[in-house]
């Protein structure tokens, strides 16, 4: 791929393309495709293949009527061809129908042509003697030796007018630097993608990313605790109340486009988090570049919850003192979880499972949450055992009703049934300590043999009633 210079400055050897295209009213959109063989990769249940063919004739489909749209693809008739790359529609196509059928009917077989195939597009582009976006969809890096971004650099110092995008589709973060480069020079974004919907997404922001739009003077970058974050920003005009087409970070530097005026930015974190978006104001002043930090700076509450000592299942809620709104939550399956939220002040109210009483939940009040620490928290739930059996005076287990009451509180805080099972005839009930009130009903040929008792549950300790009925 040495001669790629060379091949890039001989723009005449390649496709016979017409000397202009039609008129429309936006510049065409040129797709370069991927169709190598490892787009033959599992992704869930569907190949690469075809969930990158569902996504591009779904956006292809939302294109506007007269939207000129060419099509390249490379790796498809060729398992080891560096030059394996075809023009199936010029820049002068504007039939949908056309492009949604070539790429259903690709099978990808070959190599990663990346720096070959962009200069065949760009050669596209100054043959039809128009500006054009790219937007290159690959789910590799370069495999023919070639250089993508310098390819780039030398066509636009050249004076070739376009604008180009990258989906970088299910790729490794060590394997984007050189896409971000070509992307960058192309005077256009990467995008990536690890899933379908994340690739219509993508999709979607590039094809409105275009040649004609103004040069992008404002630039975000959101980081979480001093690391990058993938964000998305929406941008309104205060006073107009318009939206601009918002903005994402994914994890890097966003570029757009901002005219003077003042703006509410309504940021949210996509990092999978529970750290909270915000909103922020910005005024524009001046035409000239400038730029926004984004902090979404929070700490982490740790939480464990034990009975008598030994590690618990509960629920656990934490919610802004400021707001009164649960901003968090979580189940802590007898571990210790770490919830994630703005830096703040909060309440933690736990919940265990499987515990009855009349005051089961307990609140940690006004807990710090500062920028890049931990807090842990932990409660020890004090609890006995209540063991409920019932049976004939000869042993036979009888099926009953239990209900437990304490009685403190008059509150009914426990209801259940025996069967006639040695599994469930005691039953077991986990109390908090304190005097109750049990109710047993028989069921069958022994209802109506109802009984009440009286007894005192201890923490750390088993009571076990025996009841017997006629």
């Amino acid at each position: 791929m040495k001669l790629l210079p060379l091949i890039l400055s001989c723009f005449l050897l390649f496709f016979p393309f017409e000397s202009s295209y039609g008129q429309s009213s936006e510049p065409p959109i040129l797709f370069i495709y991927d169709a190598s063989g490892s787009m033959w990769g599992k992704l869930t249940n569907s190949t690469k293949k075809e969930v990158a063919a569902d996504v591009l004739v779904q956006t292809i489909d939302a294109l506007d009527t007269d939207q000129k749209i060419g099509f390249m693809a490379y790796g498809h008739r060729s398992k080891g061809d560096c030059e394996d790359v075809e023009l199936l529609a010029d820049l002068t196509n504007s039939d949908k129908s056309l492009l949604k059928s070539e790429v259903r009917k690709l099978n990808p077989l070959g190599k990663t042509p990346l720096a070959y195939s962009a200069t065949l597009a760009i050669d596209a582009i100054k043959r039809s003697k128009t500006k054009a976006t790219i937007i290159l969809i690959t789910d590799g890096i370069e495999s023919c030796g070639g250089n993508l971004c310098e390819v780039i650099r030398m066509a636009r110092e050249a004076g070739i007018e376009f604008k180009l995008h990258i989906v970088g589709f299910g790729l490794k973060d060590d394997e984007t630097e050189a896409l971000k480069c070509a992307a960058k020079e192309g005077n256009g974004n990467y995008y990536d993608a690890k899933d379908a919907d994340q690739l219509a997404e993508v999709m979607d922001e590039a094809v409105h990313q275009k040649i004609d739009d103004p040069v992008a003077n404002h630039t975000f970058y959101a980081t979480k605790n001093g690391e990058p974050v993938d964000a998305y920003i929406k941008i309104v005009n205060k006073e107009t109340g318009k939206d601009i087409r918002g903005s994402r970070t994914y994890k890097d530097t966003a570029h757009v486009h901002i005219p003077i005026g003042t703006y509410e930015l309504s940021v949210r974190p996509l990092a999978g988090s529970d750290i909270a978006g915000k909103t922020i104001e910005l005024t524009k002043t001046e035409e000239g570049t400038s730029h926004t930090d984004i902090s979404f700076d929070g700490g982490k509450i740790e939480v464990l919850v034990t009975n008598n000592g030994e590690g618990w299942d509960a629920t656990v809620r934490v919610i802004d003192q400021a707001t009164q709104k649960t901003v968090a939550q979580t189940r802590t399956y007898k571990k210790s979880p770490f919830l994630e939220v703005n830096t703040g002040h909060y309440d933690v109210v736990v919940n265990p499972l499987g515990i009855k009483g009349s005051s089961l939940k307990y609140t940690f009040e006004n807990i710090l949450v500062a920028a890049n620490e931990s807090n842990a928290i932990s409660y020890d739930y004090k609890t006995g055992e209540l063991f409920v059996g019932v049976s004939t005076s000869s042993g036979e287990l009888v099926d009953a009703t239990v209900n437990v009451t304490d009685l403190n509180t008059n509150k009914n805080v426990a209801a259940s049934r025996t069967y006639t099972s040695e599994s469930s005839n005691p039953r077991k009930f986990i109390l908090l300590p304190g005097n109750y009130k049990v109710v047993i009903k028989p069921l069958g040929k022994h209802k109506g043999a109802s009984q009440t008792h009286e007894l005192d549950v201890f923490a750390g300790q088993s009571t076990t009633k025996s009841i017997k009925v006629n």
